[in-house]
């Protein structure tokens, strides 16, 4: 979650629905206009509403009252599971690459991003018991990874995040470009989408079994409903 510093909008972000962008486009403004409009980050990036609302001491110590707008980015849910998938090989080979895997050793990255190629899209976005299992695997006796691997699962609905959110404007990844239009004309703000689609994966039709796509439309039927998206 970000507020900006003016306390005009809040940020509500949501994993993998176009936040890294959104943030990236807000730090390239003219310096001089992020001395109002430059986020700040409220707890963590993923921080639900219902969670800042809990959150009274640390709100009245950082003097953050109610931003007078929210805004959010939700995705296809079927499309945002696949991008899970990749983003997380990605990002495990980034950290490789920049010498920047601390949490875990270095094997442990390594053997992240092979179980993640070798057990397939479909096992990773269902979170199954047995790509479990082989996640456990990696480093069994080492308790804190354990820890992490039981603490995962698929994807959190995104409902949850905006859920009692008031004064909420939602917008689609796929129809980005309107976010910055109201920004641009309703805020007057010199802001464009800095970050470039760079999705090279297949639709989810061709990339999942069609069970798999089905146990996910189930899985996330709210927000399908919700978000107006379909199968």
């Amino acid at each position: 979650m970000w507020i900006t510093k003016n306390n005009e909008l809040g940020f509500i972000h949501i994993p993998k629905c176009a936040g890294t962008g959104i943030r990236a486009s807000f730090q390239a403004m003219p310096k001089d206009i992020r001395r109002t409009w430059a986020f700040t980050k409220f707890i963590g990036s993923h921080c639900r509403y219902n969670t800042w609302m809990a959150k009274q001491a640390e709100r009245y110590r950082y003097a953050r009252p109610e931003p007078k707008k929210w805004f959010t980015c939700v995705r296809h849910p079927v499309d945002r599971a696949v991008s899970y998938y990749y983003f997380q090989i990605a990002s495990d080979q980034q950290r490789l690459d920049q010498n920047r895997a601390k949490t875990w050793p270095i094997e442990t990255f390594e053997k992240r991003i092979k179980l993640y190629k070798k057990i397939g899209i479909d096992d990773v976005v269902l979170w199954t018991e047995k790509f479990q299992k082989e996640l456990v695997a990696i480093d069994p006796e080492n308790t804190k990874w354990i820890k992490w691997v039981n603490k995962q699962g698929i994807l959190d609905a995104q409902h949850l995040y905006i859920k009692g959110c008031p004064n909420l404007r939602i917008y689609k990844t796929e129809n980005i470009q309107q976010l910055y239009q109201w920004l641009q004309q309703d805020y007057g703000l010199p802001i464009e989408n800095v970050v470039a689609n760079t999705t090279t994966h297949k639709t989810y039709q061709q990339e999942l079994n069609p069970k798999t796509i089905d146990l996910l439309y189930r899985k996330y039927k709210q927000d399908f409903e919700q978000f107006g998206y379909t199968i």
